[in-house]
């Protein structure tokens, strides 16, 4: 019997997913009537099906994957969906958020009569040559939600921890991968106004290789990211705040301060663009 998994929303990263998925025989569907029209554009070009809000309740799965700061939102309006359903998908939390946040959309969607998955994404959206994205799955429905990923054609892992857990996870990847990118920006850009820059890239080139190939590949990708990472930076601070890491939650806000800045259209985002290209 063929599964359906629904996505929302069908962003680079649900489309991509979508698109995967579908191939490795999957119905997938989305909601599209709220949504952009290239949202609808992009799930079209998937082969994604539209379906209406309230048919929600009738999937296998629903695999959430938005911008950290619309994750509780979505929750919420699916938990009022699924309220009193017949039938008990398992709703899957892909999003950059801290392991308090997932606690409390867990809670949402457990109200619900649903199950519920702690999860994270890992990688870059799906494509050709490239055998990720990772997903990491924890909490009561962790097992559930990945066997219906069995036929998924890339990693979805159940790792032994309650939910939180692979938010957690997210969180500390996503705070060295994230972090180095926002600092490597602030030197690049202090140099720049110092008149340094031309040095300071032909010695990164010369005596640190392969840490210049890394900024070269990871700061273009992310000028189109730079607003949506505010929260995502917000939500490691809060992570880190409820470790005890006070110094290291202030960190995490100036990133978020520094990407908020780039994301408003500065002089600054012009400039990195200039430097190193889309």
């Amino acid at each position: 019997m063929t599964q359906t998994i629904a996505i929302i929303a069908p962003g680079r990263m649900g489309a991509a997913m979508g698109d995967a998925l579908i191939e490795a025989g999957y119905q997938v569907v989305t909601p599209l009537a709220a949504r952009s029209a290239a949202s609808k554009a992009r799930a079209a070009a998937a082969g994604m099906q539209d379906i209406d809000e309230k048919d929600l309740a009738q999937v296998d799965l629903i695999l959430s994957v938005v911008a950290p700061a619309e994750a509780e939102s979505l929750a919420s309006r699916v938990s009022r969906l699924l309220s009193g359903g017949d039938q008990a998908p398992v709703f899957v939390d892909l999003n950059a958020i801290s392991p308090e946040t997932a606690t409390e959309i867990e809670e949402k969607i457990v109200g619900a009569g649903a199950k519920f998955a702690d999860g994270c994404i890992i990688g870059t959206p799906p494509s050709a040559h490239y055998d990720g994205p990772y997903l990491y799955l924890s909490g009561p429905g962790a097992i559930q939600a990945r066997d219906i990923l069995a036929r998924a054609p890339f990693p979805v892992r159940a790792i032994d921890g309650p939910t939180g857990a692979a938010s957690a996870f997210k969180m500390s990847f996503a705070g060295v991968m994230k972090g180095l990118t926002s600092l490597a920006i602030t030197m690049v850009l202090a140099a720049d106004r110092a008149g340094a820059w031309p040095l300071m890239q032909s010695q990164l080139a010369e005596s640190q290789p392969e840490l210049w190939a890394w900024i070269c590949r990871q700061i273009p990708p992310s000028h189109v990211k730079h607003g949506r990472w505010v929260a995502e930076m917000n939500e490691i601070a809060n992570f880190l705040a409820n470790t005890g890491d006070g110094e290291g939650e202030a960190q995490f806000r100036a990133h978020a301060a520094i990407f908020d800045r780039l994301a408003r259209g500065s002089a600054e985002r012009t400039r990195l663009r200039e430097i190193f290209g889309e």
